[in-house]
Parts: structure tokens; sequence; C-alpha cells
């Protein structure tokens, strides 16, 4: 049985099918899945003709988001984020290839993440923003992130290789609309930033709290209301305005289940799975858990609405 919420999952198809379609009808018919990325632009000994049509379709993109959707460009580093070790080469996009107000956006981006990890982006992903209402409990504010907070988790993930291991994947490096429902975990009594906590797709919970303030119980206190918002459709997808280019409140989404994969030597993890009521499936041997550092050993979740209510 494959734990997904089938509700959620339909409007989440649908959407993607009306982007596609609209992009379509404003561009051709060569737009797929993958057509909201500005991606790196091929070097000279890779220039050839179809490369050539990919990247300036791209940034065909890229330049029409921008001028009709300035003032909320959600242009959420993810890509930045997942970058790994390895000595790939950098984005070849000049300032010729922007206007000028475009290209200070994508150099102060570029130059974050040479300056900050000494790595190179792998392009700006565009994300549908979150644009649930925070969810609140005794110590904590779950709200939607922010540019900045992208930049504040990427930075600590360079630093802490357990960070790395859990969501550096190859898979996310994959650009895609994705659905997003992160929240960032803020601490009431100092607007402290502690972590994140949130779904992408099929589900999938994620979450996790920076090692100085583990061990105070903000993991489990931030699943639970999470689960909770998720369950009783407190949580709100997206949905464009009439041109399509500004996302603002849409549908609420009610999940039936959500999904959680557990390092099976992380302890701490698999108790806030246990105290969030989240039931064990079963133990995968050596998986590659979308990492490039190897093979783990994982504990698969499951949490149904039903269950949880029971």
């Amino acid at each position: 049985m494959e734990y997904i919420g089938q509700k959620a999952k339909e409007y989440v198809d649908k959407c993607a099918r009306e982007a596609i379609a609209f992009l379509k009808e404003n561009y051709d018919e060569t737009w797929d899945a993958n057509l909201l990325c500005l991606w790196k632009k091929p070097g000279e000994k890779r220039l050839d003709e179809r490369r050539e049509e990919n990247y300036r379709r791209h940034l065909g993109a890229f330049h029409f988001l921008f001028a009709r959707h300035n003032e909320r460009f959600d242009v959420f580093l993810k890509d930045c984020l997942c970058a790994d070790d390895g000595g790939s080469p950098r984005i070849r996009f000049t300032k010729d290839d922007f206007t000028k107000e475009e290209w200070k956006m994508v150099k102060q981006a570029q130059d974050f993440c040479v300056r900050q990890t000494k790595l190179r982006p792998y392009g700006a992903c565009y994300s549908l923003p979150n644009v649930s209402e925070p969810i609140l409990t005794e110590r904590l504010t779950l709200r939607p992130p922010t540019i900045e907070d992208f930049r504040e988790i990427r930075r600590r993930f360079q630093a802490d290789k357990e960070g790395r291991i859990a969501y550096c994947g190859p898979k996310e490096k994959k650009a895609y609309p994705k659905e997003c429902f992160d929240f960032v975990i803020e601490r009431n009594a100092d607007k402290k930033l502690l972590g994140f906590v949130g779904t992408g797709r099929g589900n999938e919970l994620e979450y996790f709290v920076f090692k100085e303030h583990r061990s105070n119980g903000y993991a489990t206190e931030a699943v639970k209301a999470f689960c909770s918002a998720a369950f009783s459709g407190k949580l709100m997808y997206p949905e464009p305005t009439p041109d399509r280019t500004v996302f603002d409140k849409g549908q609420a989404v009610s999940f039936s289940a959500i999904t959680l994969t557990v390092l099976a030597d992380n302890e701490a993890s698999a108790k806030v799975a246990e105290k969030s009521g989240f039931v064990l499936e079963g133990l995968y041997e050596k998986e590659s858990y979308l990492s490039p550092y190897g093979e783990f050993d994982t504990l698969h979740y499951h949490l149904i609405k039903e269950e949880k209510n029971g």
C-alpha cells in the first residue's frame, strides 16, 4: 500500500499540468517538466545547437517571470542547498545575458554561494511559495521561509556533514516546480532559527534541528504541530492569480497520510518519529538514501490520518 494523500496528489498534478500548458502557450512546444529553472550555461566546447536552444529557452522564461513576477519573485536557492563537494564548472551566464535589474539579483546569489560555501551554485530553482499561515505552538512558530532563511540553512549545512548526508542528494539537483509546504522552526522567546520541517513530493516529511538546539523537544513539538495542521486542512496550496504569474492563497489541502525516512543509526530522530505517532514499516538495508555519501540503513515510517485521530 502506498501511503500518499491521493486528493493532494491529484490537485498537485492538476496545477502542474496547467502551469506547463500556460508556458507552452507563451513559448513553444518544447517545454517539459524541467521548464522552471535557470540552468547552467554550457561551455564553448559543449555549446552545440541543442544546448544553445535549451539554455536560451530557460533564459527566456527567466526574463518573462522576472518582469511579471518582480515584487514577489520567490527564487529559493534550493539547488544551492544541494550542491555536493565536486569540482563542477561554474555557471557561465554573464551580465550580458540579463537586464541590469536581473543581473543584480543573479550576481548577488552567485557571489553569496561562492563567498559562503566555496561551491558554485547549480542554478536558481523556482519553487511554488508556501502561502500557508504560520503554525503556532507553546514554544515555537513554524512559518514559511524567506530567502535569508535558506541562506542560513545552506551555511549551516556546509559545516554539518550530517545535514549534507540527509538532505543533499542527487535527486534534489533535478529542477522542478516543487510543492512547497516547507516551514522554518523559530523559537518564540528570541526569534531564533532552530531548523525546519515540511514535506515535498509524495507527502514525505523532512525535519532538521541544528545541533546546539537538540535534546529540548523542539523537533517533536514541531513535527506534531505540522502533522496536525496537515491532517486538519490548514495547509494552503498556492493558486496563480488570473495572469498566472503571482501565487496567492488557494485551496486548502488535507493530507491523508505522511511518510518519513530516518537513518537507522539516528536514534534521536527515530524517537521523534515514535513520539509523534509514526508507525515503523521496516528497515531497509544499504539504501542509497538519495545521497552522494554512500549507502545507509534506513527506517521507514508512516502516519495515517485515521491512526493519528484514533
